[in-house]
């Protein structure tokens, strides 16, 4: 829930869901899918689109975004529902403001409808723009416990101002991220030479 989307100094695109919500989908008799948030499962802040905004810039609070891992922490996965966006977008308002000096949150009602023209996609600038669409990706059930603790590491290892081995740092920032870190580690040790 909620798409995060823009470019940052570095030249890096962010662009990806805020929140994440699991859910479960069946196949009804009469052939409509039906989507409903997973029970007790819990809401989430999509780790990579955080990573690359703490990474990317520099007015993005550690403080904030703790506080916000708590309150999304709380929240019951019950408590959404993609189609009423009432139920999701004054927390991605409070996010919009709260994690980056440069945010803000756009409804779909200021850009042009289907009723008008044709509705064309966010542009891309330097300032995180938030919305309220919602997407549905697939994947394998990963076990909440194990989530769960990745997030509390990750989360107090910036309090502790202590270095972790680059392999548990993919952890909880994703494998993808492993290889970028192990490039610039490469880089920096050629440099030094």
């Amino acid at each position: 829930l909620g798409h995060c989307k823009f470019l940052a100094p570095n030249g890096q695109l962010i662009n990806g869901p805020l929140l994440e919500v699991l859910v479960e989908v069946e196949l009804a008799p009469d052939g409509a899918l039906l989507v409903r948030p997973r029970e007790h499962t819990g809401v989430a802040l999509n780790r990579e689109v955080i990573a690359a905004l703490m990474q990317n810039d520099p007015s993005c609070q550690h403080a904030a975004l703790s506080q916000l891992h708590r309150t999304v922490g709380d929240l019951e996965s019950t408590q959404f529902a993609p189609g009423q966006p009432a139920t999701y977008v004054p927390l991605l308002k409070r996010i919009s403001v709260e994690l980056t000096s440069n945010g803000a949150f756009q409804p779909s009602s200021a850009t042009p409808s289907a009723a008008g023209k044709k509705r064309s996609p966010t542009a891309l600038t330097e300032k995180m723009v938030i919305t309220e669409a919602w997407c549905l990706y697939s994947r394998s059930k990963p076990s909440s416990v194990w989530a769960r603790d990745a997030n509390l590491l990750a989360d107090s290892i910036p309090e502790r101002n202590v270095e972790i081995p680059t392999a548990a740092w993919s952890i909880s920032h994703g494998p993808s991220k492993l290889e970028q870190i192990l490039d610039e580690q490469i880089k920096q040790n050629s440099d030094k030479k």
